[in-house]
């Protein structure tokens, strides 16, 4: 009886963080966020998760050091699978190609390797990221 007080009391409190809506995304290395350039274009947050909900994934390209591991959660309904670009031949980064991610699950990859690698979504390869490894 206690375990499920205690799962409801999580449950409360994260719903109490977040604002009952999806989860704000925190970096592992620091807190910087996402900031643009005045050409608009997005620079790496600092960050080793990837979340995929409602349909895109946050954020869309990160700043990790050589030898880091990548955590892709799986925060949506549907089940999903990282793939390497480009799509269909994923041969940037052929070691990364997860298994089918369901929901609440999480997909971890290490880059080994410097540089920048663009992934996507298996099931919807608009839905796309990119790492940069340095």
């Amino acid at each position: 009886m206690k375990k499920k007080y205690l799962s409801l009391l999580v449950l409360i409190l994260s719903f109490q963080l977040t604002g009952c809506a999806s989860p704000e995304v925190k970096a592992l290395r620091n807190n910087e966020a996402n900031t643009s350039d005045a050409s608009g274009d997005q620079t790496p947050e600092q960050s080793n998760r990837i979340f995929i909900s409602r349909g895109e994934v946050q954020p869309k390209i990160i700043l990790v050091s050589t030898g880091d591991t990548v955590y892709f959660s799986n925060l949506d309904g549907n089940p999903h699978r990282i793939a390497s670009d480009p799509h269909p031949e994923h041969s940037l980064l052929p070691e990364l190609y997860s298994n089918v991610i369901y929901k609440d699950e999480v997909y971890e990859f290490i880059f080994s390797i410097p540089g920048t690698w663009g992934y996507h979504l298996e099931d919807n390869p608009s839905i796309r990221g990119e790492i940069v490894v340095e």
